[in-house]
């Protein structure tokens, strides 16, 4: 397998930003640099593995598989070979699975399904040049949550298994089943985080101390869930989260329903750094003010981690018939094969872990990230068949850091974004767009549960051959974000001239709204767009090239590229220096 460059892309955009002639530092990054708690701007500076303060560890002792049981290119089924070494190293402690170059035959029996899973930490399974998981049939889930099916390689599945959704369940239980476009009843119906203290007071935005009843239980490196609840009928935490929207369209009934379910809208996952009595430090600041309004807690989020996958190529046996939720002729599982049923890599509930070159082809769904923290993907092939997901981070993903990513496939929801996922970087991205019909949009997917608030404070920077920022999702799911999502350094390569940058999915379906509705940017309300570049360089935000900043959107250095050129890059280096700084004092 060839290794891209950790640089390549980054090179590539800088030899962009020169020819379109930099400019001074951005308004928006200096305002930040002088008080990151009060700017619009999040902080995105610790995304990835270890906070970016590490490198990803090379532990050079390993077990070569085929020593022990495992085939490579044998036409028999090796899952239950290879996941018997995985296993057994795991409670052993942990250790690096080493595959030789071949092709090793997964969920090849007919008659059974099954994929391989890591519920151990510090497990590394690692390739060679030329190593390839081939799966050999579909793993779809059919009845139950098949948006949740799982893929060839699963991590965390003990934790928390395939049937549904995990976080802090709503404090009023509601009937309500919600049908979305799959014809699959969602009701809200999760699996619960358990509930260890509540908040004393109120913290604010940047401050990395919680005061609470008791830390009984709760030990330095931990990792916990702090959420906050609707506390009144209307919704009162909802709308300042989806502020400045007021009054929810009817059919966005997550958002309406908030109030009433008592949902905890807010679920934030974070490391403990220690604790005293009744507080608890944590290893990074606080997005949000923590309010006591809302009657905040502190929930238990086990988590694995130490977990890696390198030099591998996963590949499929999929034929490749896709349609967006299925083609006009196909039937219910038919049409759930094509979105669902072959996943390639899913990482649920795993913290300071890894995926780094690999290549993914022939799936229709590439990486999931599920509940995970600091997780770092780099150096990443998707190509083959053209699907559903490419890269996406859902249900409490945060702080996970994707970058050096190339994309030779075409997915409807190339980067996808959905429910408490906050604090995640796309960065060093590019799709060949002169080699391929069907363009790349950026996908935010809404609540993606009842219990849920939609993706917030995610960064999208240095990316190239993409198109509109969309959104997905059922409609009860809308709107499609939250706060703080930035885009930065992007060229929007495949724009058109009169075309919007924003896309609102239900209006561009004629589901709703009317045919001279252009407003579409309110549905992904606080979004951050600074250094957009397009080819005609005519980018337009209802149909309007001026900047602009309001409480729906900032707007500005348009078809200009800003400095710094990273903003990750820019934000983790004032981190860490300050950090160093405070060390010597």
């Amino acid at each position: 397998m060839k290794k891209r460059s950790i640089y390549f892309y980054t090179i590539l955009f800088s030899v962009i930003i020169i020819g379109c002639k930099a400019q001074e530092e951005s308004k928006i990054y200096s305002e930040y640099v002088k008080n990151p708690d009060t700017s619009l701007l999040p902080n995105f500076s610790y995304a990835g593995y270890n906070y970016g303060e590490i490198e990803i560890p090379v532990n050079p002792v390993r077990i070569n598989v085929t020593k022990y049981g495992v085939s490579v290119n044998s036409k028999f089924d090796q899952t239950k070979n290879i996941q018997k070494l995985i296993d057994s190293i795991g409670r052993l402690g942990g250790g690096v699975l080493f595959f030789p170059s071949g092709e090793y035959s997964l969920n090849a029996i007919s008659e059974e399904r099954s994929f391989l899973t890591i519920d151990y930490s510090n497990v590394v399974l690692r390739g060679d040049k030329n190593t390839v998981f081939m799966n050999c049939q579909t793993l779809i889930q059919l009845e139950k949550s098949p948006w949740l099916s799982p893929a060839i390689l699963r991590v965390g599945n003990t934790l928390q298994g395939t049937d549904k959704f995990w976080g802090i369940p709503a404090g009023v239980e509601s009937k309500d089943v919600f049908v979305g476009a799959t014809g699959v009843g969602v009701s809200g119906n999760i699996y619960p985080a358990k509930e260890l203290t509540k908040i004393l007071k109120n913290s604010n935005k940047g401050s990395k101390v919680i005061s609470v009843e008791s830390t009984g239980g709760i030990s330095p490196g931990d990792f916990i869930l702090i959420a906050m609840y609707n506390t009144t009928d209307n919704g009162n935490l909802i709308h300042e989260i989806m502020s400045p929207w007021h009054t929810f369209k009817p059919y966005m009934k997550n958002a309406n329903e908030a109030g009433k379910n008592k949902a905890a809208s807010y679920q934030w996952l974070v490391e403990v750094d220690r604790v005293s009595k009744q507080e608890i430090f944590l290893k990074q600041p606080c997005r949000v003010d923590i309010k006591t309004e809302f009657k905040p807690i502190v929930a238990a989020a086990p988590m694995l981690s130490g977990i890696g996958v390198e030099n591998i190529t996963f590949a499929s046996k999929w034929k490749g018939d896709y349609c967006h939720h299925g083609c006009k002729s196909s039937n219910k599982a038919e049409s759930l094969i094509m979105d669902y049923g072959w996943n390639a890599i899913q990482f649920v509930r795993t913290s300071h872990s890894w995926i780094k070159n690999v290549t993914i082809k022939n799936y229709n769904c590439g990486i999931s990230l599920l509940d995970t923290k600091n997780v770092t993907v780099e150096d990443i092939n998707i190509s083959g068949y053209n699907g559903h997901y490419g890269i996406k981070v859902y249900s409490h993903a945060n702080d996970n850091l994707i970058q050096n990513v190339n994309f030779e496939a075409n997915f409807t929801h190339m980067l996808s974004a959905e429910g408490n996922s906050y604090g995640n970087v796309f960065r060093n991205i590019h799709y060949n767009l002169k080699k391929n019909e069907l363009k790349a949009n950026f996908d935010f997917h809404g609540f993606g549960d009842k219990t849920f608030a939609p993706p917030a404070d995610n960064l999208f920077e240095l990316i190239t051959g993409f198109n509109n920022i969309t959104g997905g999702g059922a409609t009860f799911n809308l709107p499609h974000t939250a706060k703080g999502n930035t885009f930065w350094n992007v060229t929007f390569d495949g724009l058109e001239k009169d075309d919007d940058l924003f896309r609102y999915w239900v209006y561009e379906n004629k589901k709703f709204g009317t045919s001279n509705e252009t407003d579409d940017y309110i549905y992904f309300p606080g979004t951050i767009v600074a250094g957009a570049i397009s080819n005609h360089k005519n980018i337009k935000v209802n149909s309007d090239i001026k900047d602009r900043q309001s409480d729906f959107l900032y707007f500005r250095d348009i078809n200009k590229s800003v400095l710094p050129v990273s903003l990750y890059q820019a934000q983790l280096n004032n981190r860490l220096t300050a950090q160093s700084r405070n060390l010597s004092n």
